[in-house]
């Protein structure tokens, strides 16, 4: 009995240490936005919340970004779209500040407001 009870106990522990994990942002908190979204995305830590919100069924405070890994300039994200769904992201800070950023099929370009 008390065996299962120490091994709830680890995976629990492990489950919660997950969850504290955030990627650093190196410089991406802010405001950011691009003319294509129709919204901007204020950046807290791994997640980003929709501000100035333009898309229909879209309010300001509801989450629209997940940060799932940075490299240096690089990252790669989980971002809600137009279409209600969660797509994967990546994008790239490069040297003019601005974030270029594709799910694969387009590109668009996210300057700090």
């Amino acid at each position: 009995m008390i065996r299962p009870l120490i091994l709830f106990g680890l995976l629990l522990t492990a489950s919660v240490a997950s969850c504290a994990y955030r990627p650093p942002l190196d410089g991406l908190e802010g405001t950011w936005g691009s003319s294509e979204l129709g919204y901007e995305i204020q950046f807290h830590g791994p997640f980003g919340v929709a501000a100035h919100a333009k898309a229909a069924g879209l309010q300001d405070g509801d989450p629209v970004f997940r940060l799932l890994s940075m490299d240096g300039t690089s990252f790669t994200a989980r971002q809600l779209f137009a279409d209600g769904g969660w797509h994967t992201v990546t994008g790239e800070r490069k040297q003019d500040g601005k974030l270029y950023c594709s799910d694969g099929v387009k590109s668009w370009v996210m300057e700090r407001r």
